[in-house]
């Protein structure tokens, strides 16, 4: 949730001042079919439907890509908005195999329509790193149950860059950062980048299997 505060103590035309004006933000995705071989056409379409294109390479032994878009909503309507951006993928000749909503958590409550807590960690990883940090970090990453995946279009010459993403679906805000703040000391610690977390509260999501081999998989 993204709270706009627009009062200013030196207005006194209280006829245009708004005392509080919230803005839920809603981050939608939807994920096609993940034949890769057309992926310069779904570049071209989501630009089509000023959308942002995504391949996430969740570094699974299945070797599961998932093609998606990424767009941002602000009005209550989401879910009509998501139905308009499938039909305009369907139109396109894709198959729809996911829709996503996440908003900003509200630390003071879940949504009614939560289903879980979701946050991505970004590390800038140096290509020069030794390797026995690698494995440490491996290793907490399966202790802390997080997991690996790489966004096919983010690339450096020095760096690669490596997601980390953790999931629980108890609805407990607290704990849930007390979790990712042990992974930013841990990383804090061993001197590893990350130049980017997301916190994010998912709402909606049409299939959860989909990541059954990602993020359900057995440690």
């Amino acid at each position: 949730m993204k709270m706009i505060l627009l009062i200013n103590k030196n207005i006194q035309d209280y006829d245009i001042l708004y005392t509080l004006f919230i803005y839920m933000i809603y981050e939608l995705h939807i994920t096609i079919d993940n034949d890769i071989r057309f992926i310069e056409k779904f570049k071209k379409d989501c630009l089509t439907l000023n959308v942002k294109p995504l391949v996430i390479d969740t570094e699974t032994s299945s070797c599961n890509i998932q093609v998606m878009t990424s767009s941002c909503y602000n009005n209550n309507d989401y879910i009509q908005e998501v139905i308009n951006l499938s039909n305009s993928l369907k139109s396109f000749g894709y198959d729809i195999k996911r829709c996503k909503v996440e908003i900003k958590p509200n630390i003071e409550k879940v949504n009614d329509n939560f289903i879980y807590f979701e946050s991505h960690l970004r590390l800038k990883i140096d290509k020069n790193i030794e390797e026995c940090k690698l494995v440490l970090l491996k290793d907490f990453c399966k202790v802390m149950n997080f997991h690996y995946s790489k966004n096919l279009f983010k690339s450096d010459i020095d760096y690669n860059y490596q997601m980390i993403t953790y999931r629980i679906d108890k609805p407990c805000y607290t704990s849930f950062i007390e979790h990712i703040n042990i992974m930013k000391d841990f990383l804090t610690d061993k001197n590893i980048i990350f130049d980017k977390i997301e916190i994010e509260e998912c709402v909606l999501d049409t299939n959860i299997n989909i990541d059954k081999n990602w993020l359900y998989e057995k440690q």
